[in-house]
């Protein structure tokens, strides 16, 4: 009697034991799938915002360099002289720049830049 009261206590533990860890695998499992898949969707997404955002700021570099700012010999000139000239001169080529690119920088502000950055060779700021 105390034999098969054992062996059915065994039995009984065993089978909790396995039902228990059956459950657990399958639930880890079906755990790790979902956060996989979660993820998998945050990456498309992030990779097409960010596909998006480099097209955009693709095309609006386009447009500064090829068209309104630098697309202007006027501009260029100005900025070519500026590079050779002494402080004072520097000063006067400076607002003239400042003066031809100024409607165009209101219509940057309005698709997001916030800033244009006319710099030397040798990174020092120009405008």
């Amino acid at each position: 009697m105390i034999k098969s009261t054992f062996v059915a206590k065994l039995f009984a533990t065993l089978l909790f034991l396995t039902i228990y860890l059956f459950i657990f695998f399958i639930t880890t499992k079906d755990k790790e799938s979902r956060i996989n898949l979660l993820l998998e969707q945050q990456i498309t997404t992030l990779k097409h915002s960010c596909n998006a955002l480099k097209d955009r700021y693709d095309t609006i570099s386009k447009i500064i360099i090829n068209n309104e700012i630098l697309g202007n010999t006027q501009n260029l000139e100005l900025f070519y002289n500026a590079k050779f000239a002494n402080n004072e001169e520097k000063t006067r080529y400076r607002d003239a720049l400042y003066e031809q690119i100024k409607p165009h920088f209101h219509h940057f502000q309005e698709i997001g830049i916030e800033t244009v950055l006319f710099a030397f060779w040798d990174n020092k700021a120009f405008l």
